[in-house]
């Protein structure tokens, strides 16, 4: 489906920049209750695949004496592979905008909407069971991943041609802005004998806002001197984030630990890119 949205997408985008000449010489004369010039408002709705790529990598040992079980733990978490998952929700919100009618066979324009997400977080989760030493202990490690786009705001130009005096066809760049998260965690513990081999674990969260682009095309049917609907695509990139966290040794006061947690003398990695693709359809009304 996704694959059949962007070659209809692209056939679109090609048609929208056809040259100025042809469009001026097969264009009807526009009449004045068709005109696009002016300011107009309005609301969309749609459905976005995005792209949230998120890895937990192997954790890198500085200091693997201060882990008494570091072979051990080494040994769980070679068996971790980096993964990629994608998600996909509704999306909805409002634009605002202004045209400009230029030769009667094109309109210029810009735009800004915001929007927000439904049911856009992904999370990923992998367990390994490794089997440890003589006594076939088993350290089992469990890792997450998750990242979402809450909200996605645009400023794009908008340039296209009449194929009608009532169907814009159009294409449309820019500016892009959303407020992201994302979070991974690992989790490895002894279950066998936990007196034995102390547990590990470490978090990493993070939020804010990320600025990108987003490029796309459209079209949009004159409805009445003030009403019309359009639909659109978009592509919007908010690049990748990426961090590292602590792994700590869970300490219980067992094997002359003290009551605290300590560093385990290792760090892990997560990433995730904040990307996706929008099909959405909307109205506008024309002051």
């Amino acid at each position: 489906m996704r694959r059949i949205v962007l070659v209809v997408v692209a056939n679109i985008a090609s048609v929208a920049f056809v040259p100025l000449a042809l469009a001026d010489d097969r264009t009807p004369s526009l009449s004045p209750s068709t005109s696009w010039s002016g300011f107009y408002a309005g609301f969309n709705a749609g459905y976005v695949w995005q792209d949230n790529v998120k890895s937990v990598g192997a954790p890198s040992y500085n200091n693997p004496a201060m882990l008494p079980n570091a072979l051990a733990f080494s040994s769980a978490l070679a068996n971790l592979s980096t993964y990629n998952r994608s998600s996909e929700g509704f999306i909805g919100g409002g634009q605002i905008g202004y045209n400009r009618q230029i030769a009667k066979a094109w309109v210029a324009g810009l735009e800004a909407d915001i929007q927000g997400f439904a049911r856009s977080k992904k999370t990923a989760i992998e367990t390994v069971s490794t089997p440890i030493g003589q006594f076939m202990n088993y350290y089992v490690t469990d890792r997450s991943a998750s990242s979402s786009v809450d909200w996605l705001g645009t400023l794009r130009a908008r340039l296209g041609t009449l194929v009608t005096p009532d169907l814009l066809i159009y294409g449309t760049g820019g500016l892009a802005y959303g407020g992201v998260k994302m979070s991974a965690s690992t989790n490895s513990q002894d279950v066998t004998s936990p007196q034995y081999l102390l547990p590990v674990t470490g978090r990493f969260d993070a939020k804010g806002v990320r600025v990108g682009w987003t490029a796309g095309a459209g079209l949009e049917w004159m409805l009445s001197s003030n009403w019309s609907a359009k639909f659109e695509y978009l592509h919007y990139d908010l690049g990748k984030k990426s961090g590292s966290y602590d792994l700590m040794q869970v300490c219980t006061g067992i094997l002359n630990c003290p009551n605290t947690n300590i560093y385990a003398g290792a760090r892990a990695t997560a990433s995730a890119r904040f990307s996706g693709d929008i099909v959405r359809v909307g109205v506008n009304y024309r002051f």
